[in-house]
């Protein structure tokens, strides 16, 4: 994900919000579809999960 960037992509996504959303929502996507499997939840229960998780974090929560 985006840890594994080439350098380039790493330069690039500081350079252009734009790209750095495009990469945050391909490793959203892969976790929205891998954590169902981890946690045998159906694809709501983990998307309303995920998305209260990405929401505390974005505003500081624990």
């Amino acid at each position: 994900m985006l840890l594994e960037l080439p350098g380039t992509q790493i330069f690039r996504c500081i350079e252009s919000p734009g790209y750095l959303r495009q990469k945050v929502n391909e490793a959203s996507d892969v976790l929205v579809d891998w954590f169902p499997q981890q946690m045998k939840l159906d694809e709501q229960e983990a998307k309303s999960m995920f998305i209260g998780k990405t929401l505390k974090w974005f505003l500081g929560g624990p």
